[in-house]
């Protein structure tokens, strides 16, 4: 008996090949990756900062913004989001 993946699951593993396509320095692959899982599971604030950090990669602040705003929005707790979007600032 084959098993369905959930939706949840399904976002992780996007989540995770996104996260190692980015690490690859592959980030419109990466990209593509995180925004799949975030259309799977729209309160993932790890894909939303994870998607910021590699839209601010590639220059795109304004997306960057957007994207800490709403990693931070789902998850006010979220350290990293808060701190990478101070960075970002920064800049």
């Amino acid at each position: 008996m084959v098993k369905k993946m959930t939706p949840q699951k399904k976002a992780h593993e996007a989540l995770l090949q996104g996260i190692s396509l980015h690490q690859a320095n592959r980030l419109a692959e990466a990209i593509v990756c995180y925004e799949k899982a975030i259309l799977l599971q729209k309160d993932n604030a790890i894909a939303y900062s994870n998607l910021a950090l590699a839209m601010q990669s590639l220059g795109d602040f304004s997306r960057a913004t957007s994207n800490f705003k709403k990693a931070i929005a789902i998850k006010p707790d979220f350290d990293q989001a808060h701190y990478n979007f101070a960075v970002l600032k920064q800049e």
